[in-house]
């Protein structure tokens, strides 16, 4: 939805690779962050990136939502940083997720609870592309993108509230 959304508004090719790009890129920041998540402890970590990473999907549905007088430039330079500032803060975050994991489940089930794990991500996000595709098909205005990262920003906030009642 977010490369559907850009395009909505007319950004280049290279906007467009640059988005897609940001995720990979900022992975990265996993390694400086690895330094911090032992102090901060690994649940922590994990659910503060959660949370912060929340702000900046409301952050786009916002944007989304905002006049069309408004300019298509100024949307798309404030989706660009709302879009680096999530990638940053789930690139940070990520880094204790594995060592949380490692502490939750024993060796012998680690790898059988990861294969789900990634198999039930893979489906769910199948889905939500599904979903979302049909939805902004189905209601071709600026308003469809911002009432669907609405929706995505009250699921992140759920995937919070049970983030947090993990041991």
């Amino acid at each position: 939805p977010m490369l559907l959304f850009l395009k909505s508004l007319d950004a280049s090719a290279t906007i467009l690779g640059a988005a897609v790009a940001m995720t990979p890129l900022f992975a990265a920041l996993q390694i400086p962050a690895a330094n911090f998540v032992e102090r901060v402890g690994y649940k922590n970590f994990v659910v503060r990136g959660w949370m912060s990473r929340s702000i900046f999907i409301l952050g786009i549905a916002i944007v989304a939502l905002l006049p069309d007088r408004v300019s298509p430039n100024l949307k798309i330079t404030l989706v660009l940083f709302m879009m680096a500032s999530f990638a940053a803060a789930r690139g940070i975050a990520v880094c204790g997720l594995m060592p949380w994991i490692t502490q939750l489940i024993p060796a012998p089930l680690r790898g059988a609870f990861i294969a789900r794990d990634t198999m039930c991500m893979y489906l769910a996000l199948t889905g939500a592309m599904l979903l979302s595709s049909w939805f902004v098909g189905a209601f071709h205005s600026s308003r469809a993108f911002g009432v669907l990262f609405g929706l995505s920003y009250l699921s992140a906030l759920a995937s919070v509230i049970f983030l947090k009642r993990i041991p």
